[in-house]
């Protein structure tokens, strides 16, 4: 059975927990991570490209 759901993620500066809040949300869906220009790294982890079903889109 396909899953067709998108799980969309809010993210400001949280560098420390995006890692492991996209790896159990892979598990229900594909993910997109808003990332609302954040000070720190967090658009910066491995878990944001296409090939991962994970995007990011950046709101400024």
């Amino acid at each position: 059975m396909k899953n067709n759901t998108l799980i969309i993620i809010p993210a400001y500066n949280e560098e420390l927990t995006i890692g492991s809040v996209v790896t159990l949300a892979k598990k229900f869906g594909d993910v997109l991570v808003v990332d609302d220009g954040p000070f720190d790294k967090t658009s910066q982890g491995p878990f944001f490209s296409p090939r991962s079903k994970t995007w990011r889109f950046v709101n400024e």
